[in-house]
């Protein structure tokens, strides 16, 4: 035994400390009618319930939150193939404030599924017919609006 304690004596030390740590950490503690290490060593560990609307930052996010999505509106024009457009001359968004909404034209499909390229924002109609165009919206506060329209292309 004697041997054994002089070749292994701070190991199984060590070991036995931190078995001991492990368990006052892990285990339930209980001595002397306290429960947990916290109440065991003296500190009593307590959780305070902090409401955090009633300060600025939270009364800001919830407003972005609660905030409408930006409208989009197809403006009443008629549209002629073979001229050029750009999203603000077929459409109009606006935000809950009223204030105008960043408009892109996303994807434009023609009658036979062809789709119509849309090249720095502007986009040609080739032939006359419906043509279903994709638009999204976003406001200043990142409000994002995407939706259909079906637009009728004629003859000049």
């Amino acid at each position: 035994m004697r041997i054994v304690f002089k070749e292994y004596g701070i190991a199984i030390i060590t070991a036995l400390t931190a078995l001991l740590i492990f368990s006052l950490i892990f285990i339930r503690l209980e001595w002397q009618g306290k429960t947990g290490i916290f109440s065991v060593l003296g500190a009593g560990a307590s959780v305070k319930e902090t409401n955090y609307s009633q300060y600025l930052d939270g009364k800001k996010i919830l407003e972005v939150m609660e905030k409408e999505r930006p409208e989009i509106i197809c403006r009443d024009a008629a549209v002629v193939f073979g001229t050029a457009y750009q999203a603000k001359d077929l459409f109009m968004a606006t935000d809950a404030e009223g204030n105008l909404a960043q408009l892109e034209i996303y994807k434009i499909l023609d009658n036979f599924e062809n789709e119509v390229t849309v090249t720095n924002g502007n986009f040609i109609f080739l032939n006359p017919g419906i043509y279903e165009i994709w638009v999204r919206a976003t406001d200043n506060s990142c409000g994002v609006t995407e939706k259909r329209f079906s637009i009728p292309v004629v003859y000049r």
